[in-house]
């Protein structure tokens, strides 16, 4: 086989091995959950007396497992059938391997019936269950929606707003948001917006507004379409250009939240779980940010898109899984609890009954008196559809490929020639992608 290959194959042994004799922290618990997220966790920390209460005679526990640890060890634990939790979040962007292989082999079950005879089904927005459907199957159900907005300064927007004599209201479209950019914001020495341009996800949200996608209902790969194209096209300019109106400070962290804080850029990409995060890291913003929706393509156009997410997934090693899906619906589907959780966090939860509850409604001292959950809600049912796929994580790290080496030979070399370069890109890009699934029987083995 060669060195590489066969070390590859060692290092896969001895990792069962390891798996084997050193397996992971065990719990004595007759339901485990793992979570990725510390805000998820503490919401189950006090959510779980109530459960334990109605269950005296069982033991639950949730634990807190850092993301790239679930998706390695949950692979691995499927794999080797060893210290599998009964029940698993796993972020939207990672969920497709676990989708790999003859339906019978996936780790997760088939939720649809039980949250059909829930009426889960009529309370989730359908565009938030795609992610995590497979085959007609439903193997997870969606922690939040994550609408996206715009956060923004409007201490800072507001005056340049007056100078131009127009409200925020009339930056409804990307022609009109750009050109104001350039001519009011940019003279100022700021800039517009926060731009990821040097990953995919950056991009990403974009494309979902604008129509694009990674495969369509048919799994069939579609990042080579011209959507893509023209919505790169379009996108390059605004982060790369001479003219561009946005500035990577990156999109986490400090550089991040001072970016926001010193008003170098006067607005920012904020999913609802965002909007959390820039209150509990910049307090002193209390009163002077507000949140906007997104411009739309067109007049009357989407508004919105979607950035991250969250599925909960019941395993198939679970020996009770009636109890599990209890669980299940004690942490995603009652109301006192997502309330609560929306309380603390902004997420909007996807049990759409809950929306109407006081929470959602309250005037916010940090964004100016908007209720936040009402105008996030506004915009559930809108957000793009993104669908789940086995290789969605392979054809996100083509497509981000793409997106950094555009971004490089834009500055480097302008508009020219820019559009054959992305399509001979976009086409290798989806090949590749293609020519993985082709070597998957399995993927076209049952409808």
């Amino acid at each position: 086989m060669g060195p590489a290959p066969l070390m590859v194959l060692l290092v896969a042994v001895l990792s069962y091995l390891l798996l084997l004799l050193m397996p992971p922290e065990r719990v004595e618990a007759d339901l485990v959950l793992w979570t990725f997220s510390p805000d998820h966790h503490n919401s189950y920390q006090r959510a779980l007396p109530a459960f334990q209460a109605r269950h005296p005679e069982i033991r639950v526990a949730s634990l807190l497992v850092h993301d790239s640890a679930i998706n390695q060890r949950l692979s691995s634990a499927f794999w080797a059938g060893v210290n599998v939790p009964d029940l698993v979040e796993v972020e939207i962007s990672h969920v497709g391997p676990f989708f790999r292989g003859p339906v019978d082999q996936i780790g997760f079950i088939d939720l649809r019936s039980r949250l059909e005879a829930a009426g889960m089904l009529d309370r989730i927005p359908a565009n938030r269950l795609a992610p995590y459907s497979h085959r007609g199957r439903i193997f997870g159900i969606p922690h939040d929606v994550h609408p996206v907005m715009f956060a923004y300064r409007a201490d800072l927007l507001d005056p340049l707003l007056e100078q131009a004599g127009i409200g925020i209201e009339d930056l409804d479209t990307w022609e009109a948001y750009i050109q104001f950019a350039r001519d009011y914001v940019r003279p100022t020495g700021r800039f517009m917006l926060q731009m990821e341009d040097g990953a995919g996800y950056g991009f990403e949200p974009y494309l979902y507004q604008a129509g694009g996608g990674y495969f369509n209902s048919d799994g069939e790969v579609i990042i080579d379409q011209d959507i893509v194209v023209e919505t790169l096209l379009w996108w390059l300019p605004l982060v790369a250009g001479p003219d561009a109106i946005c500035i990577n400070y990156g999109s986490w962290g400090l550089p991040f939240f001072r970016g926001l804080e010193e008003g170098n850029y006067l607005m920012v990409i904020a999913p609802d779980w965002r909007t959390g995060s820039i209150e509990r890291n910049l307090p002193q913003l209390s009163g002077r940010m507000r949140l906007m929706p997104l411009p739309a393509f067109t007049p009357g156009g989407r508004r919105t898109s979607s950035w991250g997410g969250t599925m909960l997934g019941i395993t198939r090693a679970t020996p009770d899984p009636d109890l599990a899906f209890e669980l299940a619906m004690h942490l995603y589907a009652d109301l006192d609890m997502l309330e609560e959780t929306f309380r603390s966090t902004n997420i909007l939860p996807a049990d759409r009954r809950a929306w109407e509850r006081p929470a959602f409604a309250e005037a916010r001292d940090y964004w100016q008196g908007q209720a936040i959950g009402l105008e996030y809600a506004a915009l559930a049912d809108d957000i793009p559809i993104q669908v789940g796929h086995p290789y969605l994580g392979l054809a996100k790290d083509k497509l981000g490929e793409v997106v950094v080496a555009s971004v490089a030979r834009y500055r480097r070399r302008g508009p020219e020639g820019m559009e054959d370069f992305i399509r001979q890109r976009l086409s290798s890009a989806a090949d590749y992608v293609r020519l993985q699934l082709r070597r998957v029987p399995d993927w076209e083995a049952e409808p």
